[in-house]
């Protein structure tokens, strides 16, 4: 993959919130909550959201060959190219702020935080959100390091 095959997103004067306070913020708004991401969000230690200036990186997985689209190789790929994990917060951070129209102007229907894995009862998850033609939907996504993710997700890192 290259840098110019990529979207970066600034971010600046976020919020900082805990997961709790987060999900009564969705009240009233279009997005769906699974009830795992809701587990994960009320279980976070570390506040959701940023507060301090940090630029995203959103890569499609169709930039990847078929055998890269594998989670362990997305995590090397990310680091090759100077970037790093992100945070929980930013994944939430960018459902709260990034508008359907946007997704779709940008080519995503759905996108997945690589950060590290969240655990909940042992298992261990990502968090994600995607829209489709009816709704918004915030979800988890099981972390396996060999799963082979389809074309068509998008994924979220961060400038190093």
């Amino acid at each position: 993959m290259k840098e110019e095959e990529a979207v970066f997103i600034a971010i600046n004067n976020g919020k900082k919130m805990t997961g709790r306070e987060w999900l009564r913020g969705m009240k009233g708004r279009r997005t769906g909550v699974c009830t795992k991401a809701k587990r994960i969000l009320r279980s976070l230690e570390e506040p959701v959201g940023v507060n301090t200036d940090k630029t995203l990186v959103l890569f499609r997985a169709s930039y990847l060959r078929g055998d890269e689209r594998v989670t362990n190789k997305i995590y090397t790929e990310i680091l090759r190219l100077g970037w790093r994990q992100t945070s929980p917060g930013a994944v939430c951070f960018l459902e709260e702020n990034l508008s359907d129209q946007e997704l779709h102007d940008m080519g995503f229907w759905w996108l997945i935080g690589i950060h590290k894995p969240i655990v909940l009862k042992g298992d261990q998850y990502l968090l994600s959100f995607g829209r489709s033609d009816l709704h918004r939907s915030f979800n988890v996504c099981h972390f396996r390091p060999d799963h082979k993710w389809r074309s068509d997700i998008g994924f979220i890192s961060e400038i190093a």
